[in-house]
């Protein structure tokens, strides 16, 4: 059953609303294979991102968005890697509209940076134990 999200999309800088009907939207309209909760908002509102968005892969994503509580608040564990969508679920867990206000809500609070993901900040993000390795075309 179609349903009203809201989409953040880095790389156009934009927060708009969408049309989700299942897994497989989310995925399409992130544009991953698996996606995560990265943060859970009141009246069942839930935040998903690409689950593997900072790992250093061939197609991973050059832009990024911050969740801040208030205008100009950047924490680094609100910073996520490529397209988010907001999703508002019932008890049975199926996806439902958004609520008329979530949208307005969202453009306050996001903030997308102007320089691209560079693989110094994926290795940053990932933390200690993981390595660059240069991905080379047809490899």
């Amino acid at each position: 059953m179609k349903s009203k999200a809201i989409l953040i999309n880095a790389k156009n800088k934009t927060v708009t609303e969408v049309e989700v009907d299942g897994h497989k939207s989310i995925q399409a309209l992130i544009g991953c294979d698996m996606f995560t909760v990265a943060q859970e908002w009141p009246d069942d509102h839930t935040l998903f991102v690409d689950d593997a968005g900072w790992l250093p892969t061939k197609d991973a994503p050059r832009q990024s968005f911050f969740v801040c509580p208030f205008p100009g608040a950047r924490y680094e564990h609100l910073e996520f890697a490529g397209n988010g969508i907001l999703v508002r679920a019932d008890d049975d867990g199926e996806t439902i509209d958004v609520l008329p206000m979530a949208l307005g809500h969202l453009e306050g609070t996001i903030e997308f940076p102007d320089e691209e993901i560079t693989n110094e900040k994926r290795a940053e993000k990932l933390g200690d134990g993981f390595k660059i390795i240069e991905i080379k075309e047809g490899e």
